[in-house]
């Protein structure tokens, strides 16, 4: 940022230098011009320097093909973005919440559902959404049973 500045001072300088042979006004209006010139120039290398990047998350297969009984693992993991994220799943829409089967494992700076012994009632559409300050990203797969319960 002050590179920049330090940019603007020099061409002022040089102006001035040039414009020596101006009266006052001139050299007054020169300043102006080059202090608002460099008060918007840091307004946007701050404003870039600090945006924030929205998070993206890595594809999921569109559905997938599980036995009746077998354990379930769905990885979350943002390839974009800014640090923290937030994690949410969803089952069907709703939200998803730890249970003795249903578990949520935060592995850095991803998030593992785990389902132990699937059963059909576990049938369904799987959400992982991951938000940041910048915004949010959501990745979705179909799980579909088969096999018989037992």
């Amino acid at each position: 940022m002050l590179c920049y500045f330090c940019c603007f001072c020099t061409l002022k300088q040089t102006l001035i230098s040039f414009c020596s042979t101006f009266n006052i006004k001139m050299l007054h209006r020169f300043d102006l011009v080059f202090l608002r010139l460099g008060i918007i120039f840091q307004f946007i290398i701050l404003l870039c320097a600090s945006k924030n990047h929205f998070p993206k998350l890595s594809e999921f297969k569109r559905s997938l093909s599980q036995n009746l009984g077998s354990k379930l693992k769905i990885f979350c993991s943002p390839q974009e973005g800014d640090r923290p994220f937030r994690f949410e799943w969803l089952k069907d829409g709703h939200r998803l919440l730890p249970s003795d089967r249903h578990r949520i494992e935060a592995v850095e700076d991803d998030s593992l559902l785990i389902i132990d012994h699937l059963k059909s009632s576990d049938g369904g559409n799987y959400s992982c959404k991951v938000e940041n300050s910048a915004g949010s990203d959501l990745q979705w797969t179909q799980l579909l049973l088969k096999g018989d319960e037992d």
